[in-house]
Order: structure tokens, then C-alpha cells, then sequence
């Protein structure tokens, strides 16, 4: 059996693609925007989609806790105007790790 790297032009790829942000967008609302174009979902929204992806991507034997052990390191801690601090992560980069996951 010959193996081969899946292409991000794949259009399983493209599609898992999508329906990735189309659940992390669902809290665009609370989504913030650096000065830097940087682009942050909330933890606690992320972890609620990571166990509906790492499913699809793993089945229902995926391990979430492994998963969630690769974003603690991720979590950027930000301020709001009240002072009140909230866990964040960069959306493109954790889109960036599902689509690697997708393609292993």
C-alpha cells in the first residue's frame, strides 16, 4: 500500500476546513481581533467544538484529553474593558492543528 500526503487543496480537506470554522464561528460574537490581524476564540467555546471535531477526525475512540494537553499550551490570557481576564486561543493556528490532525 502505497501512502501519500493528503494536499490542502483536497476537497475532503477543504470541506473538514469549513465545517471547523463554521463551529468555531458560531461564537463570532465574542471573537477578538488584535492590532497585530490576529483573530482569538474563547477557550471554553473551543473546547466545546474540539469534542464534536476530534470525533470526526479520530472516532469515537479519539482521545479529547490529548488533544486539549496540545492547546493548554496555547492559551493566551486576555483582558477585557472591565479588567475581567479570559482564557483565548488563535483561531488560525488551532484551525492550522485540526487540519494537521484531519491530514495524519
Amino acid at each position: 500500500m502505497k501512502d501519500y500526503e493528503i494536499s490542502d487543496n483536497d476537497i475532503f480537506c477543504q470541506e473538514f476546513y469549513l465545517y471547523a470554522y463554521s463551529l468555531l464561528s458560531q461564537d463570532r460574537k465574542n471573537f477578538l481581533d488584535s492590532k497585530e490581524g490576529m483573530t482569538y476564540v474563547r477557550l471554553k467555546h473551543h473546547d466545546k467544538v474540539a469534542s464534536k471535531i476530534i470525533q470526526i477526525i479520530k472516532g469515537p475512540a479519539g482521545d479529547i484529553q490529548k488533544w486539549n494537553l496540545k492547546i493548554r499550551r496555547l492559551i493566551k490570557k486576555i483582558k477585557n474593558k472591565q479588567g475581567v481576564e479570559t482564557d483565548y486561543l488563535d483561531l488560525d493556528m488551532i484551525l492550522g492543528m485540526m487540519i494537521e490532525e484531519y491530514k495524519s
